[in-house]
């Protein structure tokens, strides 16, 4: 393992991966005086040639016009340097699933979260899906990184928490009694989405149809 003020490096290995992968989650700073310097100390932790190789997080930085709407126009000097790191390592962008962007301020929208992978990854996991999920409270939006998607994905109506649900009573009891350590992040919203609904009738009858 690796670690920096903007970066964890590791190599991960379980079930779900048929071979060990090199994870590296990054967090970059706001400071462009900061933020310049991650891209070469990342350089400096790159795998073999035959390791598998993503590379995910907030990287403050966009690939192009269209991951950007509102604000002022301009390009910044954090994404040029961002493509010049992809270019320069061969690395891949994942795409995404969900919402388009995964940060706002105001009338700003970017998708300033990704996940880059090498020629090696698609080899071995080709077959991967990013997906955008809700903020719950976050500014960013949280990605999930799926080795396959052969789950059901039925178009459900958007989930949508109601802050004043944490000041009920009990409410973390409930959180608790639904959130299970041993389960993924997206089997846990699944569970919690389903659940919640017959928590807030009970609480609220049913808040969403009041008037």
């Amino acid at each position: 393992m690796h670690t920096s003020d903007q970066f964890v490096n590791a190599m991960v290995y379980g079930p779900s991966v048929s071979k060990e992968v090199q994870l590296t989650v990054i967090y970059t700073s706001p400071s462009y005086a900061f933020h310049k310097h991650i891209w070469s100390k990342i350089g400096q932790v790159k795998p073999s040639l035959d390791v598998s190789c993503v590379i995910g997080g907030d990287f403050k930085a966009i690939l192009s016009d269209e991951e950007r709407v509102g604000g002022s126009i301009h390009t910044t000097r954090g994404s040029r340097l961002f493509r010049d790191f992809i270019f320069s390592y061969g690395l891949i962008d994942l795409g995404f699933k969900g919402p388009p962007f995964t940060w706002t301020r105001g009338n700003l929208h970017e998708r300033l979260d990704c996940c880059l992978v090498n020629d090696q990854w698609m080899l071995n996991y080709g077959d991967v899906f990013v997906w955008h999920l809700d903020k719950l409270g976050f500014d960013h939006r949280p990605l999930l990184l799926r080795l396959s998607d052969d789950e059901d994905r039925r178009v459900n109506r958007p989930f949508h928490f109601i802050s004043m649900c944490q000041d009920r009573n009990h409410f973390q009891e409930f959180l608790l009694s639904v959130w299970s350590h041993s389960s993924t992040l997206a089997v846990n919203l699944d569970m919690f989405r389903n659940l919640v609904g017959h928590w807030n009738f009970e609480g609220f009858e049913h808040i969403g149809q009041r008037k």
